[in-house]
């Protein structure tokens, strides 16, 4: 069967179109597009962050002897578990293994 030019033509119209499908909605890496693009993005998850943690203030501030223990109970356990998580961590870095694997 023989493919006539304009057949031709489409299939490389398509694939242009495909390769170049992300690069056209979201702009260049590094263009205004782009940049405004993941400015927007990074404001966003920020103010999600923030308003999570007001409704948090908002909600779970109150006194009972569950909290106030907890409060007193986690810097212990926050400083072990963290210095345990570095030793570890340094030591599992070195390995000569995949990304995936460490």
């Amino acid at each position: 069967m023989v493919r006539t030019y304009l057949q031709d033509r489409r299939a490389v119209s398509f694939r242009e179109s495909q390769a170049y499908s992300d690069s056209a909605v979201w702009g260049e890496p590094f263009s205004l597009m782009y940049v405004l693009f993941n400015a927007t993005m990074s404001i966003a998850g920020w103010s999600w962050v923030v308003f999570m943690l007001s409704l948090g203030a908002k909600y779970l501030n109150f006194k009972s002897k569950l909290v106030i223990y907890g409060n007193e109970a986690v810097l212990p356990f926050y400083i072990f578990h963290q210095t345990i998580i570095l030793c570890v961590g340094w030591f599992v870095i070195r390995w000569n293994m995949g990304i995936l694997s460490k």
